[in-house]
């Protein structure tokens, strides 16, 4: 098993990436939204894996466009995307951006692009229960 951890810039927000997945599998994503082409994010998930986030009073409240199914836990202090997790998605599943991670060489690969601009909330949540990776996001209090 192979663990990934990463953070924010100021480290507000932390997360810890586990997978069975060799690194040439987990190949990074590109949405080509408006939000993740702004933030550059090129983000990995594995379905057999686990993320485990962890957030700071600092960070602030997730973000939230478009069809609201997705909490975007950027970092209000320094500014940086660190992972996606939806909402109403049971169990809670997630993605984290590889520029938040500290061993992100590991993943070198040129991010493919992908576009879901077409899908409605029923097949958001189907496409999430199959690509994305178990999750937990834990509030820490000061």
């Amino acid at each position: 098993m192979t663990c990934f951890e990463g953070s924010c810039h100021c480290g507000a927000i932390t997360v810890r990436f586990t997978t069975n997945l060799p690194d040439n599998a987990l190949v990074p994503r590109a949405d080509q939204c408006g939000f993740c082409r702004r933030h550059h994010a090129a983000v990995v998930s594995d379905p057999a894996g686990h993320l485990d986030i962890r957030i700071t009073a600092q960070a602030g409240l997730p973000y939230r466009f478009g069809l609201e199914t997705t909490d975007f836990h950027v970092c209000k202090q320094c500014g940086v995307f660190v992972a996606a997790t939806g909402l109403g998605d049971d169990p809670l599943r997630g993605v984290i951006n590889i520029h938040a991670l500290h061993d992100r060489q590991a993943l070198a690969q040129p991010p493919v692009a992908v576009s879901f601009d077409g899908e409605d909330i029923a097949e958001r949540r189907a496409r999430r229960r199959v690509r994305w990776t178990p999750a937990s996001v834990t509030y820490l209090v000061d």
